[in-house]
């Protein structure tokens, strides 16, 4: 079964020892499907289209790993400082498919400061410029996103949930102090 979009060679060789010449196959057009899903792409992370598995919906609901390759955990996201997470509308096999819905990025990130904007689809992709804002100064703090279908005629499942991310303290530019009786 051919999965990914693109012209494909099918060859044949002869496995038997038999002397049979190898032969190949005119080019096999593949087009993407319907447009089904979201998919989430970290920085670290390439869009990879036909990539095994093929459950929907990314962590907690189907797979974190298909359509995609590389690791969210290569990239340091740093406090305060925005960063690009790509969200694309794909087929059953992560083929990207052009579509014009609109979709929200969340992330689980407490700061006030974290909203959670919606964009429209251009081509079947759309780029949110995202900071996070809350880190531990000595370990850091691990957050995801969740990617929402916000059109009237939603995808099923209607959200993608990325891998965590960890999030690390900014350089310091303030020096707070605290008396007795005041909490953070």
């Amino acid at each position: 079964v051919l999965v990914t979009t693109g012209t494909h060679i099918i060859t044949a060789t002869d496995q038997d020892g038999d002397a049979l010449a190898p032969g190949a196959s005119a080019g096999v057009p593949v087009a993407a499907g319907a447009a089904s899903r979201l998919l989430v792409v970290l920085p670290g992370e390439t869009h990879q289209p036909g990539k095994f598995p093929y459950d929907p919906g990314g962590a907690g609901l189907g797979t974190v790993t298909g359509g995609k390759s590389g690791s969210s955990n290569s990239y340091t996201w740093t406090a305060g400082v925005p960063t690009q997470v790509k969200v694309l509308a794909t087929d059953a096999y992560w083929n990207q498919v052009s579509d014009t819905r609109l979709v929200s990025l969340a992330s689980t990130d407490p700061s006030p400061f974290s909203v959670a904007p919606t964009q429209s689809l251009v081509g079947g992709a759309t780029v949110f410029n995202v900071a996070l804002y809350t880190a531990a100064a000595a370990t850091g703090t691990w957050y995801n996103f969740l990617a929402e279908d916000q059109s009237g005629a939603k995808f099923s499942p209607s959200t993608y949930r990325s891998t965590d991310v960890l999030v690390v303290p900014n350089l310091a530019n303030k020096l707070r102090v605290l008396t007795p009786g005041l909490t953070r």
